[in-house]
């Protein structure tokens, strides 16, 4: 049986990568004859800031999304001041904001366009639209688990293999594709995955992270892909670090926090971690120092990859019991030393289980 997939592309990286992987997965399923497109439990959604999806300089090389597959957060003519002050107008929201705040006067970067590398731009509109992203996750998760999405993926599966399905319903299996080093993907992140992992639909969130060397040879990258990616991996690390919420300390048992922007955003159900569950750093080059050449190959590559594992069995099966088993086995045969970040009561189970790297073929 096929297992159902719901893949979350944020920021620019996240969407063209998304563009690969249906182009791939287009081309798996004319070559065994299926004609009816992508099967309906096989969703995917881009979530960016600019009101028009990003990547219209590939058309050429890979169609886009589908119009309903592409979430834009940031209305024509929309000024970040505009957004600030929906975000001024839920006071209790303020501690929230507490040490990174854009003050709206200081900002000139035209939000309708993207988040200008800025972080705290991304995070601020995936702040004010919580409640239109977990209702898109929530609309995704819908269109997969309908009887006639798992006959269509049994259907599928017996005209590749020629067995016939088991009669299951898996749960769907959640990838999140981002950059680290911009600003609206690594602002959305954590948000993101605290949604899809609050709604309970999926059996936790593999996220695949480009690292800013990645973007080394891209125009206009600047300074700022740097100190962006250390940012984000280190609130990568902090969201899995911390199994609860920050009030009472000095508890024996750590309760599972309830932030208040996930409120907002209609989130119901505490959380006792942040962020993705499975987080894998991708780089412009493999274990064995081949280059990829550009983002775009390295984007049409990680595309393939994904479409391999959704379509064959053997490699989707080894990949989830990586996830489930052999990523805590090794977790606890890789511990660092105490004090190794900041709170030392709990930095094994953080330094081991959040650092590992995706090595792709050359």
């Amino acid at each position: 049986m096929y297992r159902p997939f719901l893949l979350v592309g944020l920021g620019g990286s996240g969407g063209k990568t998304l563009r690969f992987v249906k182009r791939d997965l287009h081309k798996r399923l004319r070559a065994v004859g299926w004609n009816d497109g992508i099967p309906e439990g096989w969703q995917f959604l881009h979530i960016d800031t600019p009101t028009i999806a990003d990547g219209q300089e590939l058309n050429d090389i890979v169609a886009p999304l589908d119009n309903d597959e592409y979430v834009g957060l940031v209305g024509d003519g929309v000024t970040f001041r505009d957004v600030a002050n929906q975000l001024d107008a839920t006071p209790n929201l303020a501690s929230d904001l507490v040490g990174w705040r854009i003050d709206a006067a200081d900002l000139k970067v035209p939000i309708g366009v993207g988040a200008g590398q800025f972080r705290a731009v991304g995070r601020t509109v995936a702040m004010v639209h919580g409640r239109e992203i977990r209702n898109r996750i929530r609309n995704s998760f819908d269109r997969i688990s309908t009887p006639g999405s798992y006959a269509e993926l049994g259907e599928l599966y017996q005209r590749v293999t020629g067995n016939s399905a088991a009669a299951s319903t898996p749960s769907p299996h959640v990838i999140v594709v981002s950059s680290l080093a911009g600003g609206t993907g690594a602002g959305l992140l954590m948000n993101v995955c605290d949604l899809i992992n609050e709604i309970g639909e999926s059996d936790g969130v593999m996220a695949m992270l480009y690292t800013p060397e990645v973007f080394g040879s891209v125009s206009g990258a600047g300074g700022g892909v740097y100190p962006n990616s250390l940012a984000a991996i280190s609130e990568v690390l902090n969201g899995y670090w911390w199994h609860g919420d920050n009030k009472g300390l000095e508890d024996t048992v750590v309760r599972p926090r309830k932030n208040t922007d996930l409120l907002q955003a209609g989130a119901a159900s505490p959380l006792s971690s942040g962020g993705p569950n499975y987080p894998f750093l991708i780089g412009l080059r493999n274990a064995e120092g081949a280059s990829f050449g550009s983002d775009t190959s390295l984007f049409g590559m990680v595309g393939s990859a994904i479409s391999t594992w959704m379509t064959d069995i053997g490699v989707q099966d080894r990949l989830i019991a990586y996830q489930q088993t052999n990523w805590e086995n090794s977790a606890r045969s890789n511990m660092p030393g105490v004090d190794v970040l900041v709170n030392s009561g709990d930095s094994g189970e953080v330094g081991s289980r959040r650092s590992r790297r995706l090595v792709l073929p050359g």
